[in-house]
């Protein structure tokens, strides 16, 4: 396969280990060729094929031969005190690193290029109305429910909730994170989160099949989650009122008669 030109920052762990082995000694203008067994390059589980990145599918331990030439080298750390125009030519080329591992599913590797982005791009920055605000904003919220989704998958349910309020601030109306975090809401029994966003889809939408789904899921969930309690709790008198389903009846105590018959 044939890979376009890319920007890549060495010690991110964007490239597989044996490739970045070989950046480390590449010079500006410089070509190479870069062998790696299996274990430098894709490790046990290869790589999957993705259409979107044009990449065929890297099997199981497989050896792998990169050629490389490298265009240009620069030394400097993304950091908070970037200008603007260097916050977006970094938001630029995580979003391309991110999207490359977001579509062969490597979702750890994508969530940590697209948090790069929300922790580094701060579109406030930036002047109202110009060109870059609105690219700025624009990767920031495709980046932010990219992010979402793979923290999703990673299971890591708590940032991808933290994740989907940082877009909502920038885009307090964007359909796919509003119904992102009420999915998240949701598997987190946080009803009164999921119903606000769903109060704001519907108001906008009250129409989308995808958002009424949803409704009848968090009626279904608040209604079982009722029941539990009201079964727990009818549960719990009854051991209070009862003594406890575990204890026994006191016994009575012995007459005269048969106290002195002992």
């Amino acid at each position: 396969e044939r890979g376009a030109r890319k920007m890549l920052r060495v010690g991110d762990g964007d490239a597989p280990p044996g490739l970045e082995l070989g950046l480390r000694q590449l010079r500006e203008g410089a070509s190479c060729i870069i062998r790696a067994e299996w274990r430098f390059a894709y490790g046990e589980r290869g790589r999957p094929a993705s259409p979107d990145e044009r990449t065929e599918v890297v099997p199981p331990r497989a050896d792998v031969e990169w050629t490389l030439e490298c265009h240009r080298l620069w030394f400097r750390e993304a950091d908070e005190t970037m200008a603007p125009a260097d916050q977006l030519l970094d938001a630029r080329n995580k979003k391309e690193l991110g999207n490359e591992h977001f579509h062969h599913e490597n979702w750890k590797k994508a969530a940590a290029n697209y948090g790069d982005i929300l922790k580094g791009l701060n579109v406030w920055n930036f002047d109202d109305d110009s060109a870059d605000r609105a690219e700025a904003e624009t990767i920031y919220v495709d980046c932010g429910n990219n992010l979402v989704f793979a923290l999703m998958k990673l299971d890591e349910w708590l940032k991808a909730e933290k994740a989907v309020c940082d877009v909502l601030t920038v885009a307090p109306e964007n359909r796919k994170a509003l119904y992102r975090a009420t999915q998240i809401a949701l598997h987190l029994s946080k009803w009164p989160e999921a119903h606000a966003a769903l109060t704001i889809a519907l108001d906008k939408w009250p129409r989308s099949k995808e958002f009424r789904d949803l409704y009848d899921t968090l009626r279904d969930h608040k209604r079982k989650y009722k029941a539990r309690k009201a079964k727990m709790t009818a549960k719990m008198s009854a051991q209070l009122l009862g003594g406890g389903a575990g204890s026994s009846a006191p016994a009575s105590e012995p007459s005269p008669e048969a106290a002195v018959i002992a």
